[in-house]
């Protein structure tokens, strides 16, 4: 059995493995940390080759591709990360275009109470978004930057109407042509979206 036991301090609210490299993994928790390990080393210390101070407690915390991950607070705040390894997997200094992309806080620029999280559709990544005074939810594209080579949100989303009411959506995923999502009310809903 591997443990990786003193990366963090509190609780753990994310586990993600890396798409393309199943032997790195992604930690995300409520202290603040983001955390990738190469699982193929046992000593915690060597196996930590990756740390990001997020600055707020992660909600959610994932890789958007086999080069970049974000970090979503429970205060809302969306930043997206350039992963640190070099070709063989060492970790190598952080250079000018691998500065983190701080977004912040995503409630004001997309007109939503808060964010339930960010999944792939189709080879998209899509931020889905809440609101507690209209039923519906709203999916944004993460757009690739040319500029910058980072993700941001577009300004233009597609909308699911009905939702789970006021309720709020804790869970959402996309299977096959259905996206799912699972509310405080106790119900699991799904769409198809598109042909």
């Amino acid at each position: 059995m591997l443990q990786y036991i003193e990366s963090h301090n509190d609780d753990v609210t994310e586990l993600h493995f890396h798409p393309t490299n199943p032997t790195l993994l992604l930690s995300g928790s409520t202290d603040g940390l983001i955390n990738i390990f190469d699982t193929s080393i046992s000593e915690e210390e060597d196996a930590l080759v990756q740390i990001i101070n997020h600055g707020s407690s992660i909600h959610h915390a994932n890789f958007l591709d086999p080069v970049t991950f974000y970090g979503l607070s429970h205060d809302e705040n969306f930043s997206v990360y350039p992963m640190n390894l070099s070709s063989n997997g060492e970790e190598e200094e952080e250079e000018e275009d691998g500065r983190p992309h701080n977004i912040g806080d995503l409630r004001p620029p997309l007109e939503c109470d808060y964010v339930i999280d960010v999944f792939e559709r189709e080879g998209i990544n899509l931020l889905a978004a809440g609101s507690h005074s209209t039923p519906d939810i709203t999916l944004f594209p993460l757009l690739l930057s040319d500029s910058d080579s980072s993700y941001a949100p577009s300004p233009q989303g597609l909308r699911l109407p009905g939702g789970h009411g006021e309720d709020v959506v804790r869970a959402i995923c996309s299977i096959g042509g259905m996206i799912y999502t699972g509310g405080e009310d106790g119900m699991v809903r799904s769409w198809r979206v598109g042909g």
